[in-house]
């Protein structure tokens, strides 16, 4: 009997597969096409970073799950609500794995039952007992995938987010948020391989530390710095702190340069012919 059950789910599923490779075939072919080239920018993108890392087995960035994998030994340790994230290239490439598995069973399940969907319940009605345990199989992938895809949904931004801090500063949130709701972070990794690694994280604790020197020197009561009661003329606490080494990527906003490129535009169109 259970021959026979096996034998009628795979007959359903044959003839449903059958019709939709027919329906579908052109479609299926731009789909994989559009994958294929999305992968190989990918694993060029990601082969060139691992290689002027000196990465090793780099050819891995190749290989569908283990690229994640590669992305976040590239990006390192990464920060999750002041929270230290270690080895995330191996969560990232294990959700993404599972989410794939939950999509071939909630399509397999969906095709077998198939013909029992209604859509004015929205769902699976009337199908035979020996379908019971696809349904349920159906349901529990379903529920479970939802959990998963977050969770998938999270790791990614937060990987794509140390990645493209690293190698596309300004355009980060840009580049990851349009990651995750398209499938393009393949062109992005492409677009910036050649770029020189910044380091994100040295650079905010720099700003930090800047920052909390300039309030301390700045309160006339918080010793040591700038103290008027301490007269200790020869104390080093008395003098500004020096700035900060980092180099800062996003100088050319600051107000000292938006003032000068101001006063250089005004200089330019007071000698303009068009504009004397």
């Amino acid at each position: 009997m259970d021959f026979f059950e096996v034998l009628s789910r795979v007959e359903v599923f044959y003839q449903a597969f059958e019709i939709a490779v027919t329906d579908y075939l052109p479609l299926l072919l731009i789909a994989a096409g559009i994958y294929l080239a999305l992968h190989i920018l990918l694993g060029i993108g990601l082969y060139t970073v691992c290689r002027k890392q000196n990465i090793s087995k780099a050819w891995l960035c190749f290989v569908p799950f283990f690229n994640n994998y590669m992305l976040g030994k590239i990006v390192g340790e990464c920060s999750f609500f002041s929270k230290r994230i270690k080895h995330v290239g191996v969560y990232y490439a294990i959700l993404e794995f599972v989410c794939v598995i939950c999509s071939a069973i909630l399509l397999y399940t969906g095709v077998v039952l198939g013909p029992y969907y209604s859509p004015i319940s929205n769902d699976y009605v009337g199908f035979p007992q020996a379908l019971q345990g696809c349904y349920i199989l159906n349901l529990t992938v379903n529920y479970i995938s939802l959990v998963i895809q977050l969770l998938y949904a999270i790791i990614m931004i937060i990987v794509l987010l140390a990645f493209f801090r690293k190698y596309s500063t300004r355009n980060a949130w840009l580049f990851a948020f349009a990651s995750l709701l398209l499938p393009i972070k393949s062109v992005f990794i492409f677009a910036v391989r050649n770029n020189a690694p910044f380091d994100y994280a040295a650079y905010e604790q720099a700003q930090r530390e800047a920052y909390y020197r300039r309030q301390q020197y700045n309160n006339p009561y918080n010793n040591p710095y700038n103290n008027p009661y301490n007269n200790q003329n020869s104390n080093p606490y008395n003098t500004p702190p020096a700035s900060s080494s980092m180099p800062d990527p996003f100088e050319e906003f600051s107000s000292h340069n938006q003032g000068q490129n101001t006063a250089d535009t005004k200089e330019r169109s007071e000698n303009d012919e068009f504009f004397g």
